[in-house]
This record gives structure tokens, C-alpha cells and sequence, in this order.
């Protein structure tokens, strides 16, 4: 898995969900590891974030504009069943996002109105 960011959410983060809801472990990537350590606020484990690789920009002795790189395995021929793959994260965030949507088309169709009665008046 790799990517050219540095935004835990795209990393770390895509990384632990896959460990834990496809039943899969990340791996060493080989003899070398030349990238600093996954975040230490992520939800990986201590053990995975020494297994995954990140190259941020702001290190002095990386010439790169932001990479991440981990090595996944699957642990078992069997997936969990479907109803594994729910995560109760996923649909507070889910719902907060349509919650502000909402809230904002509200504010918009507010301001339509007063617009509109402002054009009444004149």
C-alpha cells in the first residue's frame, strides 16, 4: 500500500482499518528501512507503526514531497463476514457530515429568503 501523501486518514489510518476488518497484518518491507515510523497517534499498534514506512517533507534528510508505504498480508483464505466490515466510527462520521450538510442548507436556503424579502421591500 502506497501513497504520495502524508495525511494520517490516507496512512495510518487506512492501515489499521484493513488490520482490523480484512484480516489482514502488515509486514516487514524488507532488509532496508530508509522511512520514519508510522505516527504514534494512529490507530496502528506500536509494533506496526515500526513496520510501516513514511517520508515526510518536513524531515531534512528526505527529498520527497510526502510518501507512505506499507506491506500488507492477508492472515487467513477466509474474509469476516460482512457484518464485520461495519464500522460504528465510520457512521457517526457519516452522519455528523450529513448533519452539517443539512445545517448549511439551511443557512443557504435562510439567506435565499432574506434575500428574497429584501427584494420585496425595495
Amino acid at each position: 500500500y502506497t501513497t504520495r501523501t502524508i495525511c494520517p486518514l490516507e496512512n495510518e489510518e487506512n492501515i489499521a482499518y484493513a488490520v482490523r476488518y480484512f484480516n489482514l497484518e502488515v509486514v516487514p518491507q524488507g532488509p532496508f528501512h530508509v522511512g520514519g515510523v508510522g505516527l504514534a497517534s494512529s490507530s496502528l499498534s506500536e509494533e506496526d507503526q515500526h513496520l510501516v514506512q513514511r517520508f515526510n517533507p518536513a524531515d531534512a534528510n528526505v527529498d520527497a514531497s510526502g510518501f507512505f508505504i506499507a506491506k500488507l498480508r492477508k492472515k487467513a483464505s477466509l474474509p469476516r463476514p460482512i457484518g464485520m466490515l461495519t464500522d460504528p466510527g465510520v457512521e457517526e462520521l457519516k452522519q455528523k457530515e450529513m448533519t452539517e450538510a443539512r445545517n448549511a442548507e439551511a443557512s443557504i436556503s435562510d439567506d435565499d429568503e432574506e434575500a428574497e424579502n429584501n427584494n420585496d421591500h425595495q
